[in-house]
């Protein structure tokens, strides 16, 4: 960006040369002290050019020899700099556009309304309802009885028609879709989340701190996924632990599905659009990338 000082030594030479203009035009239109206000006019030989009219309309009162001529030419540098400088520098001092602030939480608006609208954020972004408290390696669910209640009620409407074991410090957003069957229970441990629109389906076990994000699926058939601690798996992950049977001589719909099961490990990263297939192992601190097959 150009800075001030080149800014400032422009601007009084732009200022310099359209005062100088000023001066050549007002002195050589100028009408005559003493004159009558007829006596110039558009019908002479001098144009009517802008200063030429500015000069017209003067005072009749200026004496000969008045240095009115100077004075009016620095009116029109001070007001060619600070008209320049007002515009050039004022806009240099921001950083960017103008961004309106938005304004703070009208008082009209209702707890509940307040509470509903948190919940909605919590639902897709489950770090919210967490928050590392000073001396503490992980974070842990927040002191508010409110988002309790409200995640107390959404486990026992879970755990009311399917075999699933939640942790009473686990997240599990309302519109998550949790589908466990008879000897193929869904268990998630202390302080992990499932976040909005995830679908986890068999034999899963998530254990401590793991995060599944929104859109993410699980499905560990008769084999089962087990997932470590601090596993983070991201949106859009797919995750299956049992196939379908592709013998060439039938119809896929008419061959039995098997399932040997997935082991993930501790601190393992499964970045958004990946696969893990059946019968796969991931050891700790493993990352799989984005969109990898496994």
């Amino acid at each position: 960006p150009e800075s001030k000082a080149n800014i400032f030594r422009r601007g009084v030479m732009v200022a310099l040369v359209h005062g100088v203009h000023c001066q050549v035009l007002a002195t050589s239109y100028r009408r005559p002290w003493n004159a009558p206000v007829g006596a110039f006019s558009s019908r002479g030989s001098s144009p009517r050019t802008p200063c030429a009219r500015a000069c017209e309309s003067g005072s009749r009162t200026e004496a000969p020899g008045s240095n009115h001529v100077f004075y009016r030419w620095l009116r029109a540098c001070a007001g060619t700099a600070s008209a320049l400088f007002g515009r050039r520098i004022g806009a240099r001092s921001t950083k960017g556009p103008a961004i309106s602030k938005v304004p703070p939480r009208s008082r009209s608006r209702s707890e509940h309304e307040f509470q509903e609208r948190h919940q909605e954020r919590m639902a897709w972004i489950p770090p919210l309802y967490f928050k590392r408290r000073p001396g503490e390696r992980f974070p842990s669910p927040r002191d508010w009885p409110w988002a309790r209640r409200w995640q107390a009620e959404v486990h026992a409407r879970f755990q009311d028609f399917d075999e699933v074991i939640l942790h009473p410090e686990c997240f599990i957003a309302p519109s998550a879709s949790i589908v466990a069957e008879p000897r193929r229970t869904v268990e998630v441990g202390r302080c992990s989340s499932v976040a909005a629109n995830a679908f986890i389906h068999g034999a899963v076990k998530l254990g401590a701190y793991v995060s599944v994000n929104h859109g993410a699926c699980l499905d560990g058939g008769k084999g089962g996924i087990t997932v470590g601690d601090y596993t983070r798996i991201a949106t859009g992950a797919k995750i299956f632990a049992w196939n379908h049977g592709i013998a060439p001589d039938r119809f896929v719909v008419e061959q039995a599905t098997q399932s040997i099961g997935i082991t993930i490990g501790e601190d393992v990263w499964i970045c958004a659009n990946a696969g893990v297939t059946d019968g796969v192992t991931i050891g700790d601190h493993a990352v799989v990338a984005m969109g990898a097959v496994v």
